[in-house]
């Protein structure tokens, strides 16, 4: 599992390196404090480098 932890305050944005990725499905969590606010997930097909985000 790799971890980013962001620094600053307000709104953000984070790229990811998705051809280090292999395809299939990711989740991330957006944690604050310590405290889970919110799971996500991510599928990512390598065939046309296309990235789809769920809620």
């Amino acid at each position: 599992m790799k971890q980013i932890s962001l620094n600053t305050k307000g709104d953000g944005s984070l790229n990811v390196a998705t051809s280090t990725l292999a395809a299939g499905a990711y989740q991330y969590s957006l944690i604050v404090d310590g405290k889970p606010v919110d799971i996500k997930q991510m599928l990512l097909s390598n065939k046309h480098q296309k990235i789809l985000l769920l809620n």
